[in-house]
């Protein structure tokens, strides 16, 4: 997962980016949920990093229970979000799919398989941010 190219994106980049978009902020991560939670995607949550973060304003994480169901998530969100004309400012492993992240500029969703989800544990780097968690509906 090559982190360089969000790590130096700045604050006045991704702004212009959400100009062009025309579904933004909550309603942006409410769309996301709603798409990712209709996937069947587990264990989701969601921060508030606004005003914690230049590089976006809400962290979603959620869990795919194999490589190809994280692979479908993807293509589901992506679908559901061009529909609305929103294209993602970023998008990597999605080939690979144990790890996918989604870069919408104030949205990043980070698709896991549990596994590398747990070795990752980015919650722990939003300790402290406003968290919502959602129930699985298996």
């Amino acid at each position: 997962m090559a982190g360089a190219p969000l790590a130096t994106r700045t604050a006045e980049t991704t702004h212009s980016a959400r100009r062009d978009l025309t579904l933004e902020g909550e309603d942006r991560v409410a769309k996301i949920i709603e798409v990712t939670r209709n996937a069947k995607a587990h264990n989701m949550v969601q921060f508030d990093v606004r005003g914690k973060s230049v590089l976006t304003d809400y962290v979603l994480i959620c869990e795919a229970r194999s490589q190809a169901h994280g692979r479908g998530v993807c293509e589901r969100v992506h679908e559901g979000l061009k529909e609305l004309g929103v294209r993602p400012e970023g998008l990597e492993g999605e080939r690979e799919g144990n790890w996918i992240l989604m870069d919408y500029g104030d949205a990043l969703l980070h698709i896991f398989h549990p596994e590398i989800r747990s070795y990752y544990d980015l919650e722990k780097l939003h300790e402290g941010c406003p968290m919502t968690t959602w129930e699985d509906e298996d």
